[in-house]
């Protein structure tokens, strides 16, 4: 993968350029346009825009806040470079199972354990304000 080098240390930090950080707004608002139902997008308890993968790490938002069946799943796509950078920091994390839950924010992307403990996956400084608050607009 050319957008991150293959020898890291977890949290990866990364330099989001304004192209980037457009393309994956306008995969979460093509996903929006696509929804099926209610969304869980939002974590109040977070202050983070939800979003999931699958067990073949193709992310989707959620329609509720527990598993997300197939049909429940809105897949976004295409997937762009922000999304492969966090593919391949969940993997280099070495998690037992493939998918989960991530927690994006202006500042990182982190995923929060069954023992509820924070994990930091990216860091970035997000070039287009605050990510929160310009994809909780849309909705």
């Amino acid at each position: 993968m050319d957008i991150i080098p293959d020898n890291f240390d977890l949290p990866l930090d990364v330099d989001i350029t304004e192209n980037q950080a457009k393309d994956f707004v306008e995969s979460i608002q093509r996903a929006l346009i696509a929804q099926k139902s209610s969304l869980y997008l939002y974590s109040w308890e977070r202050n983070a825009i939800v979003i999931s993968f699958d067990d073949e790490w193709n992310p989707f938002l959620c329609a509720v806040k527990g598993y997300n069946t197939k049909p429940q799943r809105t897949k976004i796509y295409p997937i762009g470079d922000v999304f492969k950078m966090v593919i391949h920091a969940y993997q280099k994390a070495g998690r037992d199972q493939y998918g989960g839950r991530s927690f994006f924010t202006s500042d990182c992307v982190f995923y929060v354990d069954e023992s509820n403990d924070i994990f930091e996956l990216v860091r970035w400084d997000w070039p287009l304000g605050d990510l929160v608050e310009e994809i909780s607009l849309m909705i």
